[in-house]
């Protein structure tokens, strides 16, 4: 491994440094690569801190240029009057990403979540390097779809995109999709999934379904998202002391409909007509939203790991109610800091919750079984505590940054041996 530590350089590909899951995770992998000591360069659109390992693609004139580069992707999708309101990005313009690659060296060409005009399928089919590409949603092998929504047309060619509301098989999907296949037969990605069902889905696709796949989980800096005292926690955060909290958290929490905020409502309903206790419920990643059952404080968007923290640690349980996830870090940040969390048996989350043993699993969007995954944990402080003592464990087990990073070294070793 020495040898190829010393010679090994990592060129990370992501549209945003910090936004969104995709980002976090990406650069959580990042800095881990970089503690192992590896080169590692991390390439977004837009920089957003000073970070010297980070590298913009955009200057000024780069980002204030930028919206008229985003506009296509934004007009087709809607030259659909039936498109429902989720994110569909067909990236068919080419974007001139790929002549500012041959600016930065790398042994592996490491790509994330790419979209928004970042890389456009013809910049992908121009890579000459060696490429790991590490799946964070659908896009990779749909037309243009980031949330299946239960449709199979991923497995075909798709056309008849029931995201666009078209009846045509010749639609701006299939098209894409035809886009896709010229750029991956140059490509030849290796293809990381964070979790067991996103391999599943990957198997069954029509654009990879051939091509090399592994299996590595997202990691988490343990040391950043810890245990501490909950009154503590809820004394700076202005959190009632005496209260059992509920904690929801997402981007675009309350507004975001694959989020689950209505499911959560649901269940919520259900927890109130079953339980007298004094319950309130904690909200990040929005300011407002439509009216829970029990007083609800609003933490807006939490922009540093020190106040998420802080939220996870004054919660007596988390809940992701989300219809479609592939492995979300709130689930993760939630377990290090050893607050249970209660869920849908959807994705990836039976792969990072044990039911009954560091969680609770609830069949998919059963809001009356969530109901009582919440309070089943509410109820009994010891069986809470053991519950998130065994998602610590996990975490520092499986999840920990410097594990998963040595993961992705063994794989990067392998791909440039020629032996994946």
């Amino acid at each position: 491994m020495e040898k190829i530590l010393s010679r090994m350089k990592i060129l990370n590909l992501n549209t945003y440094e910090k936004s969104g899951g995709a980002a976090i995770a990406t650069n959580r992998r990042h800095q881990a690569l970089l503690k192992l000591g590896v080169e590692s360069i991390l390439a977004v659109a837009e920089k957003e801190s000073d970070d010297s390992t980070v590298f913009s693609f955009n200057g000024r004139v780069g980002k204030a240029l930028r919206p008229f580069q985003q506009f296509p992707d934004y007009l087709l999708p809607r030259l659909y009057s039936g498109k429902d309101n989720t994110l569909f990005s067909p990236a068919l313009c080419p974007t001139g990403t790929t002549q500012k690659l041959a600016m930065l060296s790398a042994d592996i060409i490491q790509l994330d979540w790419i979209c928004n005009s970042f890389l456009s399928a013809y910049s992908l089919g121009k890579i000459k390097k060696p490429v790991v590409w590490t799946l964070h949603d659908a896009w990779a092998f749909t037309g243009g779809c980031h949330i299946l929504k239960a449709c199979e047309r991923y497995k075909s060619k798709c056309g008849n995109c029931p995201q666009l509301g078209s009846s045509s098989y010749h639609d701006l999907s299939h098209v894409t999709w035809l886009a896709k296949n010229r750029a991956y037969a140059k490509l030849n990605p290796v293809i990381v999934t964070p979790s067991k069902h996103m391999y599943r889905l990957v198997k069954e696709s029509s654009l990879l379904g051939r091509s090399k796949v592994a299996h590595i989980p997202n990691g988490i800096d343990e040391r950043q998202f810890f245990p501490i005292d909950r009154s503590i926690a809820r004394q700076l955060l202005h959190l009632p002391s005496d209260a059992k909290i509920v904690l929801f958290g997402a981007m675009s929490a309350s507004s975001d409909k694959n989020k689950g905020y209505d499911l959560l409502l649901s269940a919520l309903q259900y927890l109130k007509n079953s339980s007298e206790e004094n319950i309130h419920c904690v909200i990040f990643g929005a300011t407002c939203g439509d009216p829970l059952p029990f007083p609800t404080h609003y933490l807006g968007i939490l922009h540093d790991s020190v106040s998420i923290n802080l939220a996870y640690n004054a919660a007596n349980v988390f809940v992701c109610p989300s219809r479609e996830e592939n492995f979300p870090n709130t689930v993760l940040e939630s377990q290090s800091t050893g607050t249970p969390v209660v869920a849908f048996t959807i994705g990836g989350i039976p792969d990072m919750v044990s039911h009954m043993e560091s969680g609770y699993l609830a069949p998919a969007y059963d809001t009356k079984e969530l109901a009582k995954g919440i309070a089943s944990i509410l109820h009994d402080d010891v069986y809470r505590d053991d519950m998130g003592k065994a998602a610590r464990r996990t975490v520092e087990k499986q999840y920990a940054n410097d594990i998963v990073a040595e993961q992705y070294l063994q794989l990067y070793e392998s791909v440039l041996n020629n032996k994946v």
